[in-house]
């Protein structure tokens, strides 16, 4: 019977084992119960120290503020000094599928497309579903027409096929 009862017996690697778990998790617990916000020294916690979502509530949204205690903005209408004149507006945006060409290593391929209400003056943002390895770049507008440069980078040759393209226009100031 003894025989049997010391084949159950844990080893002493298990026992050390469970006892640094315990030390480990009594800690944990000890502190999460008596630290509270009292022995937290103000602005001693970041943000890259909170977990998404951690918080008591589920984090801070947007609910959680009271616009009416924020401040005024000083001037809205300047920036560094510039009047919001002279600021670049967006004029048109859009998402349109293009087909872009097959592409060898190195190459590069203009598309040209229209968008109604362009200057040559305008500024253009675009980005794309393209694959990786692959530049899309606006060049200077027409009137009416928007003009995009598609660039393989990537060190093997990309197939054609249809991308989904963002563009923004943007009046110049």
């Amino acid at each position: 019977m003894f025989s049997r009862l010391r084949s159950c017996r844990p080893s002493h690697a298990t026992v050390v084992a469970y006892l640094a778990l315990f030390v480990a998790l009594g800690g944990t617990a000890y502190a999460a119960a008596t630290i509270g916000s009292g022995q937290i020294v103000d602005n001693s916690i970041r943000s890259v120290d909170v977990r998404n979502d951690s918080s008591s509530g589920g984090g801070l949204r947007s609910a959680d503020i009271v616009e009416s205690s924020l401040g005024r903005v000083a001037n809205a209408d300047r920036l560094d000094g510039k009047d919001s004149r002279g600021f670049a507006r967006l004029r048109r945006a859009g998402t349109i599928n293009v087909s872009r060409p097959a592409l060898s290593s190195g190459t590069c391929s203009g598309l040209k497309f229209q968008v109604i209400g362009v200057r040559s003056t305008d500024l253009v943002i675009v980005n794309t579903t393209s694959p990786s390895g692959v530049n899309v770049t606006p060049r200077e507008p027409e009137t009416d027409f928007l003009k995009v440069e598609f660039c393989n980078n990537a060190d093997v040759a990309v197939a054609g096929g249809t991308d989904r393209l963002n563009y923004q226009v943007l009046e110049h100031p």
